[in-house]
């Protein structure tokens, strides 16, 4: 494929690119003004600290769990903080990109 992908509302710029009204993750977070840009920095740091989180608390609850019994709820707990993490991981990836 030559030609820029077609979005919904115009074309994605296949090159690192700073022009207006591109779309963080949702409709709300829409980079049109140096205000929701730095609303939108905010907005990624706070999450990044919540991943680096979830990475204490998962390394604590490992820990744990290592000198534990393991059973079905010590499983699902892990595997949720996995998704978590997963999940956040995802979605850093998508705004860098």
């Amino acid at each position: 494929m030559d030609s820029p992908m077609l979005l919904a509302n115009g074309q994605m710029l296949p090159f690192l690119h700073v022009v207006g009204a591109d779309t963080l993750w949702l409709q709300g977070w829409v980079l049109h003004s140096p205000a929701s840009t730095a609303g939108a920095c905010i907005g990624v740091f706070l999450l990044a600290i919540l991943s680096r989180w979830l990475d204490a608390v998962r390394s604590l609850a490992d820990m744990h769990w290592a000198s534990v019994a393991h059973t079905h709820a010590t499983a699902l707990a892990r595997g949720c903080l996995q998704g978590a993490q997963s999940l956040l991981a995802f979605a850093f990836m998508l705004a860098l990109m």
